[in-house]
């Protein structure tokens, strides 16, 4: 695999049509495109990862701590008490620090959060 020299490669699924983002932090562009994807296969390749977040690639140290920190960043300018919920879509069950009292996970694996408490 050649490394990208996108910082963000996103793939969002809207029924069996992937529209995938790259984004370039150096041009500061993005290129889209779209193809069919089938969701089961997506599922069936996330739920066989041994490990979502690999800390020895760096894209994914950096990716998790943007994530972390804006999810902090967020956090604080809202009030979360005992009755919030707040929505971690594609989550793949990590919390980035959140009370778990507070999480609903979604996830396409659903192996990967089937931990989660419901």
């Amino acid at each position: 695999m050649t490394e990208s020299p996108y910082l963000l490669n996103l793939i969002l699924l809207l029924g069996n049509v992937g529209i995938e983002i790259f984004y370039d932090p150096i041009k500061d562009n993005c290129l889209l495109s779209m193809k069919e994807i089938n969701p089961n296969d997506v599922a069936e390749k996330y739920n066989n990862l041994k490990v979502i977040w690999d800390e020895n690639d760096k894209w994914h140290i950096r990716t998790k701590s943007m994530i972390y920190d804006f999810i902090i960043k967020s956090l604080k300018s809202i009030h979360i008490d005992s009755s919030s919920k707040i929505l971690n879509a594609g989550s793949a069950g990590y919390s980035y620090g959140i009370d778990e009292r507070n999480i609903l996970h979604i996830d396409i694996a659903k192996g990967k959060i089937s931990h989660c408490r419901t």
